[in-house]
């Protein structure tokens, strides 16, 4: 599987959305800082591996949900 960042970034803005987080409290949850969430919500980067597995644990995603088959 290869991660797709559009099917990424929008899994994480519902996750986010679905779990009543706004921006900069997703952020601190993931310890990373707002203008990346940003960019990984708007498909303008890519998480690390470990960045992805925080993220879909955080949220209770699955990892499909955010890959391309």
């Amino acid at each position: 599987m290869a991660l797709k960042p559009q099917s990424f970034g929008t899994a994480l803005k519902n996750a986010r959305k679905e779990n009543q987080l706004t921006q900069a409290e997703l952020a601190e949850k993931l310890d990373i800082s707002l203008s990346y969430l940003k960019d990984l919500e708007y498909f303008k980067s890519q998480p690390s591996l470990e960045l992805f597995v925080n993220v879909i644990e955080t949220l209770n995603l699955s990892a499909s949900s955010a890959c391309v088959r």
